[in-house]
Order: structure tokens, then C-alpha cells, then sequence
């Protein structure tokens, strides 16, 4: 998997993801304060705090670690991380999840160009065939950009809905994403 991803078609051209791994350690260490402030806890499943001892001991195994860590930058500002689990044989995303870094960016189209951006990584680049995630009840932002992105609620629990988005479904809303950004990026 490539550490620096960087796309040339439009509208994915404004946008690149680098592998955490390959950061400053100054955004490494930025990602546990992104991590840790309200808004994130409140909207993400794993609403735990990290601390300090935490976030050097992931850092040290970071390297090791099956489970991708993106950071995402628009027009070169980091806006926000992405990760998942890929299956063995590179064909099954597990625990895809995201998060924005500023609370200001909610509402701002911030988090359609994190989605649109990985979910194309993933299906075209990387060529997987399914995305499983999760998401909090109370998160309706998340459960709605997922539904425009093709994904369909498989179960439920107390605290999560369980969803999952196969390519085919992917490319059924994907043209429409597409203009959908090329607009939002002409304003």
C-alpha cells in the first residue's frame, strides 16, 4: 500500500491521505489531541480518552500494526484521520472509521470529502470488495453520510448501528458524489 496517496482526477485532486506512519512526529503527537476533544469522544464508537503513555506505546507498535492510519489533508491542511483493518487477502475493510479534526469543519462538506476520498481509495484503487463500520445511534451525521454512500444498516445494538457498503453499491452513488464534490469544490 502506497504511504503517500495522492490522486489526479478530478474532484479527488485537492485531497491526499499520508500514512500516519510517515508523519512529523509533531502531527503524531497532534493526533492525540484531535482525538481526545469532545466533539471527536462524542461522535466516535471507542469514545475513550487516550493519554499520553497510550498514544507513545501505539506510536512504538504503529509500524507493526495490520490496521491503516491516514491522515487526510484538502487543499494541504490536515482535516481529519481515517483507518480500518483489511482482511487477509485485502478484499474486506473491517472497523472503517473517521474522525474531523476541527469542530468548526462539522456541516462544512469536511467530512462528505473524507468519505468520498477514502471510499474511493477503497473501492477503485485498492479494488475491495466490502466495508464494514459501525457508528453510534446518536451520530445521525455519520449513519446519513454512509446511507448517501450506498451503505446499509445490517443490525443494531444498544449503542451502534452496524453497516456495510459492498463496491457494487459503491458505484451505484458514486457518478453522483462525483458532481456532487466537482460543485463544491468550484464555490
Amino acid at each position: 500500500m502506497d504511504k503517500y496517496i495522492k490522486f489526479s482526477r478530478k474532484p479527488y485532486d485537492r485531497v491526499f491521505l499520508v500514512d500516519l506512519i510517515d508523519e512529523t512526529d509533531d502531527m503524531k503527537w497532534k493526533v492525540l489531541y484531535y482525538h481526545n476533544q469532545d466533539f471527536v469522544l462524542k461522535s466516535i464508537v471507542n469514545g475513550q480518552p487516550f493519554t499520553r503513555y497510550g498514544h507513545k506505546k501505539f506510536l512504538e507498535i504503529l509500524p507493526s500494526l495490520k490496521r491503516k492510519q491516514y491522515i487526510v489533508y484538502f487543499d494541504h491542511r490536515a482535516i481529519g484521520k481515517l483507518s480500518w483493518t483489511p482482511s487477509d487477502d485485502g478484499k474486506v475493510i473491517r472497523d472503517f472509521g473517521y474522525f474531523l479534526f476541527n469542530e468548526d469543519d462539522l456541516m462544512s462538506g469536511m467530512g462528505l470529502i473524507m468519505a468520498a476520498v477514502s471510499f474511493h481509495y477503497i473501492f477503485d484503487v485498492l479494488n475491495v470488495e466490502i466495508i464494514h463500520t459501525s457508528a453510534l445511534i446518536g451520530n445521525k451525521n455519520s449513519r446519513n453520510l454512509g446511507k448517501r454512500f450506498g451503505f446499509k444498516i445490517v443490525g443494531k445494538d444498544e449503542q451502534c448501528v452496524f453497516m456495510d457498503c459492498t463496491k457494487e453499491d459503491y458505484h451505484r452513488v458514486s457518478k453522483s458524489i462525483d458532481e456532487l464534490l466537482e460543485l463544491y469544490f468550484s464555490l
